[in-house]
């Protein structure tokens, strides 16, 4: 994903991009606990521009939502990231 690959973040860190209300200008971010305020921040920015312009949107209009979660909490493949980051040092 191009916005993955913006922040630098790993593959593995998928963002997952909840559904954007065309009524109200609202967008939600899931992802993993890990970032720094400032990435955050970016993350809010770049969203926030994009999602005025696709929708047509007063950018002062526009809302996101950061959810996170831990590695524990997010699977991939029908394991926790925790448990792949595991077995990949141990290799």
């Amino acid at each position: 994903m191009e916005l993955l690959e913006r922040f630098g973040w790993p593959d593995e860190d998928i963002l997952d991009l909840g559904d954007i209300s065309h009524s109200r200008g609202t967008e939600s971010i899931t992802m993993m606990r890990g970032r720094t305020p400032e990435q955050k921040e970016a993350l809010i920015a770049q969203l926030s521009q994009a999602a005025a312009k696709h929708l047509d949107w007063p950018l002062e209009e526009v809302r996101v939502a950061i959810y996170e979660i831990g590695e524990y909490e997010w699977g991939i493949g029908g394991r926790s990231v925790a448990a792949r980051r595991n077995d990949a040092r141990s290799h």
